[in-house]
Parts: C-alpha cells; sequence; structure tokens
C-alpha cells in the first residue's frame, strides 16, 4: 500500500513535470504606441478628488493591508488615436488632518509644486492651463509635474 501511494506520487509529480515543459509564450493585448504624443500640449480640462486602496499606512508600507486615501485626479483633454481614446492624467495624494482632507504644504508636494509652476493659488485654476505630455513606461499617458 505504501508503495502504491508513493507510485502514485512520483505519477503525480511527472504529470505536473510535463505540464511544465509544455508552457508556451502566449501573446497578449500589447501597449499602444503613444509615443507621437510625447512632449504635446493639452489643456487641463477636469479635476476631481477620487478615493484609492493604498498599501501605505501612516507612512509606512504594509502588504498585507490597504487604507483607503484620498487623490487629485487631473486630467487633460482626450487624445484620439484609432478607435481609442486616451485620457492623460496624473494622481496627486491627499493628505488627512484631523478627519480633513487637503494639500500638504511640504516643499516635497507634488501637487504643491505643480500650482507653484503655473503659479495658481487654487487647484480650479489649473483648468485651462497647458501641460506637456508624457508617455510613461505602463503605457499610460501623463504629463510632466
Amino acid at each position: 500500500m505504501k508503495e502504491e501511494k508513493e507510485k502514485e506520487k512520483e505519477e503525480k509529480i511527472d504529470e505536473i513535470t510535463k505540464e511544465i515543459r509544455e508552457l508556451s509564450d502566449i501573446e497578449v493585448g500589447k501597449l499602444t504606441d503613444l509615443s507621437e504624443w510625447e512632449g504635446v500640449k493639452r489643456k487641463i480640462n477636469k479635476i476631481e478628488i477620487i478615493e484609492v486602496k493604498s498599501h501605505y499606512i501612516n507612512g509606512v508600507f504594509v502588504p498585507t493591508e490597504t487604507q483607503n486615501k484620498k487623490c487629485l485626479r487631473i486630467s487633460a483633454e482626450p487624445i484620439k488615436q484609432g478607435e481609442n481614446t486616451f485620457i492623460p492624467s496624473e494622481l496627486f495624494n491627499l493628505k488627512e488632518k484631523d478627519g480633513k482632507w487637503g494639500i500638504s504644504t511640504s516643499e516635497k508636494s507634488k501637487l504643491r509644486n505643480l500650482l507653484q509652476r503655473y503659479e495658481v493659488k487654487k487647484i480650479n485654476e489649473l483648468i485651462g492651463k497647458e501641460v506637456l505630455l508624457k508617455v510613461k513606461k505602463n503605457g499610460f499617458l501623463g504629463f510632466y509635474r
């Protein structure tokens, strides 16, 4: 009986090994080439607050937990390429203090730096400002901050 179990175990391992050897490359969707849009100017046309799940809790990365955080999504005019429409956008972290969400006053704040670059005091004043588009490594279309 012990020998039968050993034999079954070996057969199962052989079967799994055979399956692994037979694995082949499968072509899946390719990223659309957006390189022609690199450096093109588009106007900011939408700003919204969205909620995202983050593994950063109190500034520490915790891979087993998530926490809801708010971000500001700033979008530029859509790009039409063939049948596809791409919306260039960037996410900016918002900070929470005493239950209220706002913009960090830190010198390192990317959102604060964006407001200074465009010489505006309020976020809604970014609407209509031109940004230079940037093709990101992951195939998304954003803009230079």
